[in-house]
């Protein structure tokens, strides 16, 4: 019983880590594509161009969505937690 608990606590903690870090990572990939056909289109190889729109893409991601990416993560460790008095047994 404990092994399946523990698979169980990781798989879930696998597909919550690869649901958060997909909503932050595909938009900064989006930009960033955007951002990289810019430069090629207009021949300006500035480091620094693409990194403002992601700072400013991070920001807006982290103020609309952040509550929901914190509440999907806290409910996650809750259920951890309410899941170590079966671990212990």
């Amino acid at each position: 019983m404990n092994d399946l608990v523990i698979i169980d606590a990781i798989k879930q903690g696998m597909s919550v880590t690869g649901s958060i870090s997909m909503m932050v990572m595909v938009p900064l990939l989006a930009v960033g594509l955007l951002i990289a056909v810019f430069q090629a289109a207009t021949q300006i190889n500035e480091a620094s161009l693409s990194f403002i729109p992601k700072l400013i893409v991070i920001f807006f991601i982290v103020l609309f969505m952040g509550d929901m990416l914190l509440d999907h993560l806290s409910d996650y460790f809750r259920h951890v937690f309410s899941q170590i008095p079966m671990i212990a047994k």
